[in-house]
């Protein structure tokens, strides 16, 4: 979507405006989809030995062992670096 120039508005404002308005809008997707990221990446990651079961199974049980065991907070880890 393409934001129009209102009448007498500066460029620095609309350059400003337009920024605000994407970097808002990176930082809310990321903080949406941090915790899924965060599942999947430990799911990629796990190493399971032969005959046994993996601690991690699926995207959603992954999700609710991590908020279980290290609380939900977790699943945020790595929020900082993305935003």
């Amino acid at each position: 979507m393409q934001s129009v120039k209102k009448e007498g508005e500066s460029d620095l404002h609309f350059f400003l405006k337009n920024v605000g308005q994407a970097s808002f809008s990176a930082m809310f997707a990321e903080i949406m989809t941090i915790p899924i990221d965060t599942a999947k990446v430990r799911l990629q990651i796990q190493n399971v030995a032969a005959g046994e079961t993996p601690r991690y199974t699926g995207l959603v049980q992954s999700m609710k062992c991590i908020a279980a065991e290290e609380g939900p907070l977790a699943l945020f880890g790595g929020l900082s670096a993305g935003l």
